[in-house]
């Protein structure tokens, strides 16, 4: 069940498997209310991009809330932006805006 959309800044990340061997990543992250928290990432692309260009900026991401016996569990489900730039299927969105030119 996807939630909501998750406003953060990436601290750190930590690639692990699971009992199975699923590759995921465990990211540390801080909220603009300053809580920090753990959210995990199974999509190959999009911790692609995480791990790239996501450390240190603010992301937007959307996500879902996995429950497993009595824990629950952050998980991004897709990216939604990374340091302002949009995304769309794990990609950049190219805008297409033009750079402003300078006056002079």
């Amino acid at each position: 069940m996807v939630a909501d959309r998750l406003v953060c800044q990436i601290k750190a990340f930590q690639d692990a498997k699971t009992q199975t061997g699923t590759a995921y990543v465990k990211y540390e992250v801080i909220d603009p209310t300053n809580r920090e928290t753990v959210i995990y990432c199974f999509h190959k692309t999009a911790n692609e991009e995480l791990k790239a260009k996501a450390v240190g900026t603010v992301c937007l991401l959307r996500y879902s809330i996995q429950r497993r016996a009595e824990n629950e569990y952050i998980v991004v489900e897709e990216i939604l932006e990374i340091a302002g730039v949009q995304y769309k299927d794990g990609k950049p969105i190219e805008t297409g805006k033009k750079k402003q030119e300078e006056p002079w």
